[in-house]
């Protein structure tokens, strides 16, 4: 639980926390790793390390997007 980890960090342990939550990684962390394809992509201060992360996010989804609408606009739909 949350409850418990947060418990655990506040005792001084070092912990290594997964997720794809990133409410819970910026509420849980204080230094992020962000691993692609097993390859580590960025590590630092969690908001800028999520900041960057959710940002490509919006970008691939903007980019997912023109091509939808690409494809709709050559099938003239």
């Amino acid at each position: 639980s949350l409850k418990k980890m947060t418990d655990i960090i506040a005792g001084g342990a070092i912990t290594v926390f997964v997720s794809h939550s990133m409410s819970q990684v910026r509420q849980m962390c204080n230094k992020v790793l962000w691993l692609e394809k097993g390859e580590m992509r960025m590590l630092g201060e969690t908001n800028e390390v999520v900041d960057a992360y959710e940002e490509m996010l919006e970008q691939r989804d903007l980019r997912q997007a023109n091509k939808l609408r690409k494809v709709r606009e050559a099938n003239g739909n």
